[in-house]
């Protein structure tokens, strides 16, 4: 059971929408439907048709027909209003013969000198099929400034899921009001239907239907005696469907408005919220999902604090306050801070250097625009050996100004090291910074990549990250070949380095002179003439066979095997 209220603030009135109970002496006197008088000497009467301060039998009412007020149960979900109409969303039977429950969307003129059953119409709304009903909803405006309905369902049937839908009020809701009172009034098609309200009667044809008319406003085309009324439609509004998820199910669901973002918060009935991004019309990005130590349902009026972005929202047992500014000021960079795929709740504050809610910041130094962050737009070299330390020059977008007794510093991070060194500023965007003459181990493999970030220090705060700078270990080479495949090593007095002072023009390397096949006999020598090209002969040279078979290589270049 339920009781919806829609105020109309220029009005000074207020519509109700009462499911019926049978609790009070005088239930069955509330009319379903009501307008009612905020002006304190009439407050809370039922509006006249004719003057808003009189209370006359023509008034600001619908009543269902006395043998259905107690049969026809009408579940009121919510309410809204445009420039003429007053709408309300409904769980009901489909008439009075009740095969099935659905979801419902009825509008009447928002005028109040009509009555509201001359205007009366209601036809189906559906999200994706019929069984689904609707649970929540609420209205936004979209990029065009077009209202648009946002409703939460879940299966009528209970087994669980959640589905969210949405509408243009204008292009898919009123103009699937218009289709079905053309069916009955343009084409004379069915009956008019809502015989719980009054006797069902067949439509009637119109002729003033058959021409263009101005779908904006249809108040003055429907009253009119010659045309039945209240209208039930069946061609349904169906929704765009945004967002499903089979297996979750949803006890709350809701929107907020947080600068140009639009937040969706979801509770679920284990107890779980999630939180995401919600681009009206596109899809839902979850950037944040947490389990409260409840396993209950969270229930569904869950508050946005929008100074303090600050949920707050209750379970059967408890109430919660959430707050993001911890998750914020975890991200250290700019970049990381405003990635997409983060919490929009977070800016960048360029007074400190540091992520910050919107709150603990002043409003012209906080931002979201990732364009806005100071990158490293360039490093020389992007590689450096660990046998010596050498000088990194880093290009940035800009360079933060330094406060009393800070410097800038390089770190160099991965999930074991860490080393940081002091960098100079050359100009209004270029820092230096040696690499680290220690802390930097590679041990098995060749290359070590880590981050190299640019902070502003003792205060620790990030300005700049890249997020690949490659440490090489020429040491781990053993060959000349080998070693020479890595830019920066040389091969020099028979070992792999990055410092040399020799200029090495290949590496050494033979040939056999006789390309023929060699047939070797047990128990003889053999000789083998060689070809050498930059060979040392300040030592001893061996030449070995399948590494086992040893022998030396002669002043004449051939490979002696005196026994095999």
């Amino acid at each position: 059971n339920s009781t919806i209220a829609l105020i109309i603030p220029e009005k000074n009135l207020i519509y109700f929408g009462v499911t019926y109970t049978n609790e009070g002496t005088y239930r069955w006197q509330i009319p379903n439907i009501s307008g009612r008088s905020l002006n304190i000497s009439r407050f809370m009467k039922i509006l006249s048709t004719n003057d808003d301060e009189k209370i006359s039998r023509d008034d600001l009412s619908l009543r269902f027909m006395s043998r259905q007020q107690t049969r026809f149960i009408v579940q009121y979900i919510y309410s809204f209003y445009t420039d003429n109409y007053i709408y309300f969303i409904t769980n009901q039977p489909n008439d009075i013969e009740q095969k099935y429950f659905l979801t419902k969307i009825i509008r009447f003129c928002r005028d109040s000198s009509y009555s509201i059953i001359r205007t009366y119409i209601e036809i189906p709304l559906i999200c994706f099929n019929s069984e689904w009903i609707i649970k929540t909803a609420e209205i936004f405006l979209n990029d065009n400034n077009e209202k648009i309905l946002i409703g939460h369902f879940t299966r009528k049937d209970g087994s669980g899921g959640t589905n969210v839908c949405l509408w243009n009020i204008q292009n898919d809701i009123d103009r699937a009001f218009e289709d079905n009172y053309r069916t009955c009034y343009s084409m004379g098609i069915g009956k008019r239907g809502l015989a719980f309200i009054k006797p069902n009667e067949p439509c009637r044809k119109d002729e003033s239907w058959s021409v263009p008319i101005n779908d904006d406003n249809l108040c003055p085309w429907i009253i009119n005696d010659r045309l039945p009324y209240p209208i039930g439609g069946t061609t349904p509004a169906i929704g765009h469907l945004s967002y499903e998820n089979l297996l979750e199910t949803s006890s709350t669901l809701q929107i907020y408005s947080f600068g140009s973002s639009n937040l969706i918060f979801q509770g679920l009935t284990n107890g779980t919220f999630k939180l995401g991004l919600f681009d009206l019309g596109v899809n839902i990005n979850w950037f944040y999902s947490y389990p409260l130590s409840t396993q209950s349902p969270i229930l569904s009026n869950v508050i946005f604090d929008n100074k303090t972005e600050t949920f707050f929202l209750a379970s059967e047992s408890k109430i919660y306050r959430i707050s993001f500014s911890g998750d914020c000021t975890s991200r250290l960079s700019c970049d990381e801070c405003l990635s997409s795929s983060n919490n929009p709740l977070c800016g960048w504050c360029t007074l400190n250097q540091r992520c910050t809610l919107a709150n603990n910041c002043p409003l012209n130094s906080w931002q979201q625009e990732n364009n806005q962050c100071t990158h490293i737009v360039n490093v020389q070299p992007l590689r450096a050996s660990i046998d010596n330390s050498q000088w990194i020059n880093l290009t940035l977008t800009k360079l933060p100004q330094l406060e009393h007794n800070e410097i800038y510093q390089c770190i160099f991070t991965d999930k074991t090291i860490s080393a940081n060194t002091q960098a100079i500023k050359l100009d209004h965007n270029r820092l230096s910074c040696p690499t680290p003459s220690k802390n930097i181990h590679v041990h098995q493999d060749a290359h070590l990549i880590v981050r190299l970030s640019i902070i502003k220090w003792p205060s620790n705060i990030s300005i700049a990250t890249v997020s690949e700078f490659t440490f090489y270990n020429c040491s781990s080479y053993s060959s000349c070949i080998s070693c020479r495949t890595e830019i920066g090593c040389q091969w020099c007095s028979q070992r792999c380095s990055s410092m040399c002072t020799e200029t090495l023009l290949q590496c050494s390397s033979f040939e056999l002179l006789n390309s023929s096949n060699i047939f070797l006999e047990s128990n003889q020598s053999v000789e083998i003439p060689l070809k050498f090209y930059s060979i040392q002969y300040d030592n001893r040279i061996e030449c070995r066979l399948n590494e086992t078979i040893r022998g030396l290589v002669n002043s004449n270049n051939i490979c002696y095997i005196s026994k095999i």
